[in-house]
């Protein structure tokens, strides 16, 4: 159902129109009101009753006559105690918004010497009827005509409430949301509904990534703070919809860098496999990874360039491949393209470092996910730095879906060979 927060004064000159939609809290409290002014006419009563039954009582004696002015005091009495009930002097309770035809028509039938306390009683069955017709129908819970059968008859307001209930549960198709509603007819106060609240909107889940539970803790602690719940569902879809809105970017902005990368990536290979398939190239003969370069060199010789990166990636699971060099001119003339296309870190454009492929003036310093490793994964990240800025995100985004457990917070950095000879 929508729910809008409303702000309402406190001064009973200033009423608001009974047919503006209230925010919950205030249909809850409104019933809070309405149970205790029941109280208090409850106990008013009593003492009207022990007052005028009393032998020591200083009420004249009963007569038994109709014109018996105990009697007449008795019933004088009872009905200013109802007439305080029925015309709530409480800012926030369900007479400030009732209509003012309500008030006038009991404040006559009050003063009307000719009016008795059945009267009374009518109109104010009539008055809160017509009130709980016009409050229902701001809402969006039952249709016109759902609400017509519901005031066809002469129903009492506790079969017209608890009509409402039954129908309002019967409607969601949520058992959890069923659950609710009844828990929010138990609860006898704020407190108590501030925790039926945060168990509704804010329960933690074992699946939930760590942003979801700090956003379920954050709003769980602002209903046991008592901040009114629409003002807290407001917030919470607030940044519900900012947040999707921002991933959904972010994810967008990662999925065009990810198809260029993927794009360039491919018209390169192409272009080499085309290459190998003109030159047949012998066993044990590769060509130079330096696009343009023609030579080959002969992996068969006991002193070969090539990229260590590459070389460990590959020990640890990665199919990009190696990158051998015919001479150390080629491998520093590739180097960055080299190092931008072939070592690109797993989190794209939410590198760290991104548009740069690593740490400014730094190579080798990266390293791979060691929880990915150990489910035959390889995520390479430029660095440390960015590693630990991004290990959240790499968790939800990736782990999550790969069914990867969470169990190391450091990379395994980058190791050569122990045979390799590195030239800077």
């Amino acid at each position: 159902m929508d729910l809008e927060v409303q702000i309402r004064p406190h001064s009973s000159r200033s009423r608001p129109p009974a047919h503006r939609p209230l925010s919950l809290d205030q249909r809850l409290a409104q019933g809070d009101r309405f149970r205790k002014a029941k109280e208090r006419l409850e106990v008013s009563l009593q003492e009207i009753q022990q007052a005028h039954s009393s032998p020591s009582s200083a009420f004249p004696s009963h007569t038994g006559q109709d014109d018996c002015e105990r009697c007449a005091r008795r019933k004088g009495d009872i009905a200013r105690a109802y007439y305080a009930y029925y015309l709530d002097s409480d800012p926030e309770s369900w007479v400030s918004y009732a209509t003012p035809e309500y008030r006038r028509e009991l404040e006559r039938r009050f003063n009307d010497p000719g009016s008795s306390l059945d009267d009374l009683h009518a109109t104010f069955r009539m008055g809160l009827r017509e009130y709980l017709k016009l409050n229902l129908s701001s809402g969006t819970v039952f249709s016109e005509d759902e609400l017509s059968s519901l005031f066809i008859d002469e129903r009492s307001t506790t079969e017209i409430l608890n009509t409402c209930l039954e129908q309002a549960q019967q409607k969601t198709s949520n058992s959890d949301t069923a659950t609710f509603i009844a828990e929010l007819q138990g609860a006898k106060g704020p407190e108590d509904r501030a925790q039926v609240y945060a168990k509704y909107y804010c329960s933690q889940s074992w699946a939930d990534s760590s942003s979801v539970k700090n956003f379920k803790a954050k709003y769980a602690r602002m209903f046991e703070q008592l901040v009114p719940h629409d003002e807290v569902v407001a917030a919470m879809r607030r940044e519900a919809e900012e947040s999707q809105s921002s991933r959904l970017a972010g994810l967008s902005r990662q999925l065009s860098e990810l198809e260029m990368a993927q794009s360039a990536h491919l018209k390169a290979k192409a272009r080499k496999d085309q290459k190998m398939r003109d030159r047949e190239p012998s066993p044990g003969v590769v060509q130079c990874s330096l696009v343009g370069c023609a030579n080959e060199v002969d992996l068969a010789t006991d002193e070969t360039i090539e990229c260590a990166v590459c070389e460990w990636l590959e020990r640890k699971g990665s199919e990009k491949g190696r990158a051998f060099y015919c001479c150390m001119g080629h491998a520093e003339e590739d180097f960055e393209e080299h190092d931008r296309n072939d070592h690109q870190c797993c989190m794209g454009g939410g590198c760290f470092y991104f548009p740069q492929a690593g740490p400014p003036g730094e190579t080798g310093n990266g390293g791979i996910c060691q929880d990915c490793a150990d489910e035959e994964f390889t995520s390479y990240f430029c660095s440390q730095d960015c590693y630990h800025h991004n290990l959240e995100l790499h968790r939800e985004d990736f782990h999550m879906g790969k069914g990867i457990h969470n169990d190391s917070d450091n990379l395994e950095m980058f190791r050569p060979a122990d045979d390799m000879e590195i030239m800077s």
